[in-house]
C-alpha cells in the first residue's frame, strides 16, 4: 500500500531487545528490503505529506509505518491467554500506522505461586504501541501476601486505585527501556508517557480506552490531538496554528491535508480489494 522509499537502516542496539519483536534495535538487513535479523521483523516508512516550517523536534509530517510483527494484546489474559495481534486499521488491512497514532492496551494477569496456600501475584499492565509500530509494556505487581507492615488496596486487586504510597504513580520498567509512565492518576483516568528523548505524551481514559491527547517535544512545544465522536483522529494541531486535518470514509483515512499558516497540501487515499494507494 502506498509508494515511497524503504525505511533507513536502524542503529545497532543492546543484545536484549526491550521492545520484543516489534522493535528495530538490532542491525537492519537491507538486502531486498529492511528487516531485523534477530526477530525477522520487516519494517517500512513512507512520508506522504511533509509540512514545511513546522516547529519543534517532531515537526508535523504525516508518515505511514508498517511492521510485519505487531504487539500481541490479550482479552482477559488470566482467563483466556490467546494472543491477538494489535493490528491498526486506519488504512484497513494489512495494518499501517502513522505519525500520530498511539495505541494503548490494558491487561490483567493472575499468577499462582506455590499451589494451595501459596501466593497470588496480580499483574496489571499497560502496553503502549508507538506511531512507528514498536511497543513497550509497563506493569505493576501486587501480591496476596504483601511485605510485612504493608497493605494493598481492597479487592479487586487489579487496576485502580493506584496509590503513590505503594509506588504505583510511576511505572518504570527494568532493562533497556528508557521511556516510562509518570503521574498515573489514582483512579487511572490519565497518565503521562515520558520519553527517552525528553518528550512526553499525555493520555486520558475514555469509554473506548486510553487515548493520546497531547504530545510535547523535548523543548516543550505542544501538539494537540483532537478526535471525532467515533474516536477517529481528525485534527493534529501545533502551537502557532499549523495543523493536519484527517478525513475518514468507511472507517479508513481518505484524505490528509495541512492547514494554517503553511497553506494547504493534501494527500488522498484510495482503496480496493488489493489494498490502498495514495495520490
Amino acid at each position: 500500500m502506498g509508494m515511497g522509499s524503504l525505511l533507513a537502516t536502524q542503529p545497532s542496539g543492546p543484545d536484549e531487545n526491550p521492545t520484543a519483536n516489534t522493535g528495530a534495535l538490532k542491525a537492519q538487513i537491507e538486502t531486498g528490503g529492511s528487516y531485523d535479523a534477530h526477530s525477522g521483523n520487516a519494517t517500512r516508512a513512507v512520508t506522504d505529506l511533509r509540512v514545511p516550517g513546522a516547529l519543534g523536534v517532531y515537526g508535523l509530517d504525516f508518515t505511514r509505518y508498517w511492521n510485519s510483527l505487531r504487539d500481541d494484546k490479550y482479552e482477559n489474559l488470566y482467563l483466556s491467554p490467546a494472543p491477538i495481534p494489535d493490528q491498526p486499521i486506519d488504512f484497513g488491512s494489512p495494518g499501517w500506522s502513522h505519525s500520530w497514532s498511539w495505541g494503548v492496551s490494558y491487561d490483567e494477569y493472575l499468577q499462582e505461586v506455590g499451589g494451595d496456600g501459596g501466593d497470588q501475584i496480580y499483574h496489571t499492565s499497560i502496553t503502549i504501541t508507538f506511531p512507528d509500530g514498536h511497543a513497550s509494556k509497563y506493569s505493576i505487581i501486587r501480591t496476596k501476601n504483601p511485605p510485612y507492615g504493608q497493605t494493598w488496596p481492597a479487592d479487586p486487586r487489579f487496576g485502580p486505585p493506584y496509590l503513590a504510597a505503594h509506588g504505583e504513580t510511576n511505572w518504570i520498567p527494568s532493562g533497556e527501556i528508557q521511556d516510562y509512565l509518570y503521574a498515573m492518576a489514582e483512579n487511572g483516568s490519565s497518565f503521562w508517557l515520558y520519553r527517552a528523548d525528553g518528550g512526553s505524551v499525555y493520555f486520558e481514559k475514555t469509554n473506548s480506552g486510553y487515548r493520546a491527547m497531547k504530545v510535547l517535544d523535548p523543548h516543550g512545544l505542544r501538539t494537540d490531538l483532537h478526535y471525532d465522536p467515533s474516536g477517529h483522529l481528525e485534527r493534529v494541531e501545533q502551537e502557532g496554528g499549523r495543523a493536519l486535518i484527517i478525513s475518514w470514509s468507511g472507517g479508513v483515512i481518505s484524505r490528509v491535508e495541512s492547514a494554517g499558516s503553511v497553506g494547504t497540501q493534501a494527500v488522498l487515499y484510495y482503496y480496493s480489494s488489493l489494498g490502498a494507494w495514495r495520490t
